[in-house]
C-alpha cells in the first residue's frame, strides 16, 4: 500500500514539475499585427504594444512582433508560426481560442458618397449595396444584411474605389477613417471631395488577442486572463489609454 502511495505522489510530482517547467519555458510571446498608428507602431511603441507588455511583465515574459497585413497574421497564428495575432473581433475564426478580456473596441463607421444614400439608417441602408473592408477584417459576420462584399487591400485603394463608384459604402475603425481622411495630400491625388462623403456609426466590436490552439497559447491565454484585470483594477489600463489619448475606453467603470 505503501509503494502504491509513494508511486502516485511521484507521478504528481512529475506532472507538477513538468506543468512549472512548461510555464518556465515561455520567455517570449510571439505577435503578428498590422500596423496601427498610435496602437502597434513599427518601432515598438503604441498602445495596444504597451498594454500586452505590462500583461507579461507579471510572468517576465517578453514581446516580439512582426508587422504584416492583417489576413497573414491570421495566418501565421493558424500555422502556429506567431502565438497570437493582435485585435481581432470576438469568435472571428473557429481556430483560435480567445481570451476573457478584450483590450480595446473597434467603432466601425462606413464611409460613402452622400449621393448614393438618400437617407442613411445604419446597417439596413447597406442592403443590396456594394460595401468593401479591408481583406481579413470579415465584417460581413457581424452584420445580418445581404450585401455585395468587396475585400480591399489597402485603405488608400478604397478611397479610389468610392471616388469611382466601385464601391458604395467602405467600413472602418473610426480611427482608422480619419487617419485617412487627414492624409490632405492622398485625397487631392484622389480627387476626393470630402464634402461629397459622409462618416456614420454602425457598430461597437471589442478587440482581443486571438491565440494559437496549442499548449503555449492555452496558456499564454490563461496568463493574460490571469493578469488584465489586475492592470484594469490598478488603472495602469486607464492611465495607458490617456497617454495615447484614446478617447474609448471600452469597460465598465469600477471594473
Amino acid at each position: 500500500m505503501r509503494n502504491i502511495i509513494r508511486i502516485f505522489g511521484l507521478l504528481i510530482f512529475l506532472h507538477l514539475s513538468s506543468f512549472f517547467a512548461f510555464c518556465n519555458d515561455i520567455e517570449i510571446i510571439n505577435l503578428a499585427s498590422e500596423e496601427w498608428e498610435n496602437n502597434t507602431n513599427k518601432n515598438g511603441t503604441g498602445l495596444y504594444w504597451d498594454i500586452i507588455r505590462e500583461v507579461y511583465k507579471f510572468d517576465n515574459i517578453k514581446i516580439k512582433y512582426r508587422i504584416v497585413p492583417y489576413a497573414r497574421s491570421v495566418q501565421n497564428v493558424k500555422t502556429e508560426k506567431d502565438d497570437a495575432w493582435v485585435a481581432s473581433y470576438d469568435k472571428e475564426e473557429s481556430f483560435a481560442i480567445y481570451p476573457k478580456w478584450h483590450f480595446d473596441a473597434d467603432l466601425v463607421n462606413a464611409l460613402y458618397k452622400k449621393e448614393n444614400f438618400t437617407s442613411f439608417k445604419g446597417i439596413e441602408s447597406l442592403k443590396n449595396k456594394t460595401v468593401g473592408w479591408i481583406r481579413g477584417y470579415d465584417y460581413d459576420q457581424y452584420i445580418n444584411v445581404e450585401m455585395n462584399k468587396y475585400e480591399i487591400g489597402t485603405r488608400e485603394s478604397a478611397l479610389g474605389l468610392l471616388v469611382k463608384n466601385r464601391i458604395d459604402a467602405f467600413l472602418d475603425a473610426i480611427v482608422d477613417i480619419n487617419i485617412l481622411l487627414n492624409k490632405k495630400d492622398l485625397l487631392k491625388k484622389m480627387k476626393f471631395k470630402r464634402d461629397d462623403y459622409e462618416c456614420k456609426k454602425l457598430l461597437q466590436l471589442n478587440l482581443y488577442l486571438a491565440f494559437a490552439n496549442n499548449k503555449r497559447g492555452k496558456k499564454l491565454c490563461e496568463i493574460w486572463d490571469k493578469n488584465f484585470p489586475i492592470l484594469l483594477k490598478n488603472k495602469t489600463i486607464k492611465i495607458l489609454y490617456d497617454k495615447y489619448k484614446n478617447n474609448v475606453f471600452p469597460f465598465e467603470i469600477g471594473n
